[in-house]
């Protein structure tokens, strides 16, 4: 799930307003100036992250991503929304294990928050279950 997210976060971009005047990256910026932050792009720094546009489930190690922002900002929802996707992953894999995609995905065509519109799957075979053979499902 964390690389997921590392990879493809659902929010690519937020702004936040400067407080006072400060240098940014060699540019100045005014106080009350908005400054874009682009999430999706931080997690694929290269001098962060060794083999940044690779999606490797077992990376290990490396900094965490920002997909649910850092600081003040960090998002409250966060722990809800790791233990939704963990569970809804289990419970696919264990009833559904020969879930698998069954044609393109459909993106969503926006900057800001990102995601499928279509993912068309296909549930595969039903496993046999040990002392059910010749009982319907």
């Amino acid at each position: 799930m964390e690389e997921a997210l590392r990879w493809d976060p659902p929010v690519q971009r937020t702004g936040r307003f400067a407080l006072e005047p400060l240098e940014l990256a060699g540019k100045p910026v005014a106080k009350g100036q908005l400054v874009v932050t682009l999430i999706g792009a931080a997690n694929r720094d290269p001098e962060v992250y060794d083999r940044p546009d690779t999606f490797d489930v077992m990376r290990d190690g490396g900094p965490g991503h920002l997909a649910f922002s850092s600081g003040i900002h960090y998002c409250l929802g966060q722990s809800l929304a790791r233990l939704e996707a963990a569970v809804a992953l289990r419970v696919l894999a264990e009833r559904m294990p020969g879930l698998a995609r069954d044609g393109a995905v459909q993106r969503r065509n926006a900057t800001t928050i990102r995601g499928p519109l279509r993912l068309p799957v296909t549930a595969g075979p039903a496993p046999a279950r040990a002392g059910t053979a010749g009982r319907p499902p």
